[in-house]
């Protein structure tokens, strides 16, 4: 039977070739994402009455509730851009070289950390934001929402699952490289 480890570490170079790019693709649309919803206000109310405050809340748009609302808002995204870009960065080590390095452990841990914190900072930007919108309001009229749901716990696990195989795996390749030394 024919060796397949260089099949496997092809496959495994052509696949994360893609999902570097992948990557990329991914952050520029979020970011396009993001910006576009700010710059639409009709849009923008829609989805604050829909998403973020409870029913029937009373608020309005400013240029200071836009702005405060797109920086409190910008706290998951720019989580979500740092764990894309150590998935980036992870997909294109794989990509040109070895598999099993402390630096694919750091970025595993990096990634499953921004993914475990996401919904604490989904938590955190939902309220804030919610608050910002709500400002203008009379006092007794404004408010805190907070959802809370099941996904992010799944994500939360999921994220320290990461951060877990990112430190057996930098482990494993210093006691690999610790070992090759001895040889």
């Amino acid at each position: 039977m024919p060796n397949a480890a260089p099949t496997r570490a092809r496959r495994i170079a052509k696949v994360s070739a893609t999902m570097a790019v992948l990557t990329i693709v991914v952050a520029a649309l979020q970011v396009v994402a993001y910006v576009a919803i700010f710059l639409h206000p009709d849009g923008l109310a829609e989805l604050a009455a829909r998403e973020v405050l409870p029913p029937g809340a009373a608020f309005t748009l400013t240029p200071a509730s836009i702005a405060a609302g797109f920086v409190t808002g910008a706290i998951p995204v720019a989580l979500s851009l740092y764990g894309l870009w150590h998935a980036h960065a992870l997909f294109r080590g794989w990509r040109d070289g070895p598999i099993f390095t402390e630096a694919s452990g750091r970025r595993l841990v990096r990634m499953g950390a921004a993914l475990a914190l996401m919904p604490a900072a989904a938590l955190v930007s939902s309220g804030l934001t919610s608050l910002v919108l709500t400002l203008g309001n009379p006092p007794g009229q404004r408010t805190v929402q907070i959802a809370v749901s099941d996904d992010p716990i799944v994500m939360a696990i999921a994220g320290g699952l990461l951060v877990v195989v990112g430190w057996v795996m930098a482990e494993a390749a210093r006691l690999a490289e610790e070992n090759e030394a001895f040889v």
